[in-house]
């Protein structure tokens, strides 16, 4: 893209757009800076300026000559550097009353922050986007897939986003999508070196169709699972003991540095429901060999009144442990957040990090992530054993408790 000041239109640094008239020059005194910009998402190469007369210049140390009063410039594609226009001659170049004009360099050109502080968020139906504002961009380009490489289904939500937040709801339930932002340049700016990801699992459809993500075992009483305002709601009448239940369950790596993180309530009629917990595949629970027992890795406690988070929780005993930094230990007691006072359908963040280093720990945070209300140790994953692969629940498989009705906003994955 060439920019030009200076000219009879009185345009201004980068108000040339695609298709425009030439900016033509009838008094070459005139100041003229120059500059070309690669092709982006909202501007394409203009390669014709129109002066007065014959003359010769020099852009990048190339001469160039052009016996008309055009200059055509050459097509640069993706290379990004600032010219000089040079002027030779005001006339003719045969004339001997030819001019010498130079005209000096352009700015420096920089090259635009990537975006930072980008999350997606989803609830109702709506992914919501936002982000950390970037000095001197013109737009921001956003683009979604359902892979990390950007290779399938790849939709350009927008290349003209001037504000620093975006709603999303032409998307499909079941379905993890992928998103990416960069800014785009100004006159004296290039774009981000490189886009900005994030992802989110969205769980936007029938229980029923998720049967990649369930386990299944025999229920008594009445159970449903559907859609409510674009969450996942699980509901169920009384379930009688031994009879089983199903959980949502999500592929947990714990040989990774990742954020598992979903947005939740639970509505009870009675007893502790679990929102959010690590359990084995085959035995539907982790077994951790220092304390000899098996349970949930973590133990949220969501009641019509009360909420409360156990390190681990133990069936089998009865009671509750945690990771003192070498061993579990047994206690009978909420040990790292209990609130009697927590009205039902109270939405919280629910996280799970996982760490190579440290191992997993669980965070709980306010619905708007402004307030972070508990952090538990980090456990190693060394102690935690089990048989099969680890998955991070959401339900409770066990045989005393039951679902009543919990919402499941969105489970993002970074």
């Amino acid at each position: 893209m060439i920019i030009v000041t200076g000219g009879t239109t009185g345009l201004s640094d980068g108000t040339l757009v695609d298709g425009s008239n030439p900016i033509v020059f009838p008094d070459l005194s005139t100041v003229i800076n120059v500059h070309i910009r690669r092709s982006t998402g909202n501007y394409s190469l203009d390669t014709r300026l129109s002066l007065p007369s014959a003359l010769e210049c020099s852009i990048d140390g190339v001469d160039w000559r052009d016996s008309s009063s055009d200059i055509v410039f050459p097509e640069i594609g993706a290379v990004n550097y600032p010219i000089r226009l040079r002027q030779v001659a005001a006339v003719p170049i045969s004339s001997a009353s030819s001019t010498l004009y130079s005209f000096g360099s352009d700015a420096a050109v920089g090259t635009l922050d990537n975006v930072t502080n980008f999350q997606a968020v989803h609830s109702g139906g709506v992914v919501s986007l936002s982000w950390s504002a970037v000095a001197n961009r013109t737009y921001y380009k956003l683009e979604r897939a359902t892979d990390s490489a950007f290779t399938t289904n790849l939709v350009v939500l927008s290349s003209t986003l001037t504000a620093v937040t975006y709603d999303d709801s032409s998307f499909s339930g079941s379905t993890r999508y992928f998103y990416r932002i960069k800014a785009l340049g100004s006159v004296h700016f290039l774009d981000s070196a490189s886009y900005t990801q994030c992802s989110i699992m969205i769980l936007n459809e029938t229980f029923a169709s998720l049967d990649s993500n369930l386990w299944a075992t025999s229920v008594s009483g009445s159970q449903s699972f559907g859609i409510n305002s674009g969450k996942l709601v699980m509901s169920g009448a009384t379930v009688v003991a031994d009879a089983g239940l199903v959980a949502l369950k999500t592929p947990l790596d714990l040989n990774t540095n990742q954020t598992y993180k979903s947005l939740a309530t639970c509505s009870t009629s009675g007893g502790s429901q679990e929102i959010m917990s690590i359990r084995s595949h085959a035995s539907q629970v982790p077994s951790i060999s220092s304390a000899g027992t098996q349970g949930a890795l973590f133990y949220v406690s969501h009641t019509a009144t009360s909420l409360a988070v156990y390190a681990r929780y133990n069936p089998v005993g009865g009671g509750y442990s945690y990771w003192n930094g070498s061993s579990w230990v047994l206690n009978t007691v909420a040990m790292f957040y209990q609130n009697a006072s927590v009205p039902q359908d109270t939405y919280f963040t629910y996280i799970i990090e996982t760490s190579v280093a440290n191992g997993v720990r669980f965070i709980l945070k306010s619905a708007d992530e402004q307030t972070t209300i508990t952090t538990t140790a980090w456990v190693p994953a060394s102690s935690i054993t089990g048989s099969g692969s680890k998955y991070l629940c959401y339900g409770d498989p066990s045989t005393t408790n039951f679902i009543a009705n919990m919402s499941i906003d969105s489970v993002t994955i970074t």
